[in-house]
């Protein structure tokens, strides 16, 4: 490390520099003032690094430069364990990322898509019906399902010859996936047998491509301490690269 300073005085020709380490002297030198300017290698020392710059005459003038020199390894450490403390809250309180793996959301969602979910929207308001969530599967831990919300708490719903029925209104859906004819009628779930009331504080949740997807009418509703957070962001594929409403 350099040091390097200038004099006010233009008068001083040169200066004294006293290396402390944590009080103790280490290194004490006289430089030469030119025009003023005055540089010098200094080795610093694990600790408290005081390097106390006089002029080299007979008044008693001071000033200092003060640095803390902890060694790379430790300032190595502490900006990991910052970086990772700071990844961590993020990755609790703001956004996580997710990879899709299956075609139960297309084609909002495709296999393969990578997603960054808020985790902060339902913070600070409730789950609106259409939402597209990630939660964990009410009947596994660490199994993560990525859906959109039909059907919110108290409501009455219906699923007749694959329309959605909410309190009796039909439900209009303009992101569903076009039926494939040679596939029509592969799922068993085109129409319910029963009415299903939403319980308080859980959500039915579907998927946008409903032939192929496992969801709230086979397994049942989501509570929301399930809810991971807001589907709120493709971020790859960098062309499908967009904000999901």
């Amino acid at each position: 490390m350099t040091i390097e300073g200038e004099c006010v005085d233009q008068s001083i020709q040169q200066v004294q520099i006293n290396h402390l380490v944590g009080g103790r002297a280490v290194h004490l030198d006289v430089i030469p003032v030119s025009r003023g300017k005055f540089s010098l290698p200094v080795q610093l020392y694990r600790g408290h690094n005081e390097i106390v710059v006089s002029p080299f005459d007979a008044s008693e003038r001071t000033f200092a430069i003060k640095v803390i020199y902890k060694g790379i390894l430790r300032e190595w450490l502490e900006t990991f364990i910052c970086s990772v403390m700071f990844a961590l809250i993020i990755k609790t309180f703001v956004v996580q990322p997710f990879y899709i793996p299956s075609e139960s959301m297309e084609n909002t969602l495709k296999r393969g898509d990578r997603i960054m979910v808020s985790r902060f929207d339902y913070l600070l308001s409730s789950p609106s019906r259409k939402d597209v969530i990630v939660f964990e599967f009410p009947k596994e831990k660490r199994r993560y399902f990525v859906k959109r919300i039909i059907g919110m708490p108290n409501e009455k719903l219906e699923v007749i010859e694959r329309q959605v029925y909410v309190d009796g209104r039909i439900l209009r859906e303009d992101y569903l996936k076009e039926v494939d004819e040679a596939h029509k009628g592969i799922s068993s779930l085109d129409s319910l047998n029963d009415l299903r009331t939403v319980r308080p504080r859980n959500y039915f949740v579907m998927g946008d491509n409903r032939d192929m997807s496992e969801d709230s009418r086979s397994w049942g509703t989501v509570p929301t301490h399930k809810f991971v957070g807001r589907a709120a962001f493709v971020w790859y594929p960098w062309r499908r690269m967009r904000w999901l409403q």
